[in-house]
């Protein structure tokens, strides 16, 4: 006998949504498959993976999802993957984010993104 505890779209996302032949994953996929296909040659794209900031220490709720992206990318020639999460490792989060409960980067957090990656983002 036990209690099912109620999962949230959260829980979905950090567990489910980026496993290999899930239908979220499977529809980003074809999304990108396409965009590719509509490319230019000359161009290139910089895929950077935005963390939640609120919980940006949390690798285990990350790493299915950092994984599966890193994967998918790894063959994309036009395509850079970034994984925005590890810019921000010594950093608390409390100072990345306007509010302890909002996962958005606040200025401080910005100006990180494009002082570690700004040289990249310039030349793609």
């Amino acid at each position: 006998f036990g209690i099912l505890i109620p999962t949230t779209k959260m829980h979905h996302v950090f567990k489910y949504a980026y496993l290999e032949n899930s239908q979220e994953f499977n529809r980003f996929k074809v999304i990108f498959n396409s965009l590719t296909s509509e490319v230019r040659s000359e161009s290139n794209f910089i895929f950077y993976l935005m963390p939640r900031f609120n919980i940006i220490h949390r690798e285990d709720y990350f790493k299915l999802s950092e994984n599966a992206l890193k994967r998918y990318f790894a063959n994309k020639e036009k395509f850079t993957f970034l994984n925005g999460r590890l810019d921000f490792h010594n950093i608390k989060s409390n100072k990345l984010t306007i509010i302890h409960t909002d996962s958005h980067p606040n200025a401080f957090a910005h100006k990180i993104i494009l002082d570690k990656n700004f040289d990249l983002f310039v030349t793609n």
